[in-house]
C-alpha cells in the first residue's frame, strides 16, 4: 500500500492522469483506509475546479478585468505564512 507522503507527492499527477492496475488499487486502497489523504484529494479538487470556474468566468466575461487581475496577481510579492 502507498504511504500518505507517496500520495501527497503524486496526489496532483493522479488528479490529472488515474492510475491503473496495481497503482491504481494501492491508491484506491489508500484512499479507503485514510480520511486525511481523502480530504488532501478533495481539497485539490475543490482547488483545481475552483480556479478553472474562475478562469473562464474572468475569459468569458471582460478580457480587460481578467488581464488587471492576472497582473495584480503577478506584481504582489509572494507572502510568507509567520515564523511560529
Amino acid at each position: 500500500m502507498l504511504s500518505c507522503k507517496e500520495v501527497s507527492h503524486r496526489a496532483s499527477d493522479y488528479l490529472d492522469q488515474p492510475p491503473r492496475g496495481w497503482q491504481g488499487l494501492r491508491l484506491r486502497m489508500h484512499l479507503l483506509i485514510c480520511g486525511h489523504c481523502r480530504r488532501f484529494r478533495q481539497q485539490l479538487l475543490l482547488s483545481r475546479d475552483s480556479a478553472a470556474r474562475l478562469a473562464r468566468k474572468l475569459w468569458s466575461e471582460d478580457h480587460d478585468a481578467a488581464e488587471r487581475i492576472f497582473r495584480e496577481i503577478e506584481d504582489k510579492p509572494a507572502q510568507r505564512p509567520p515564523d511560529q
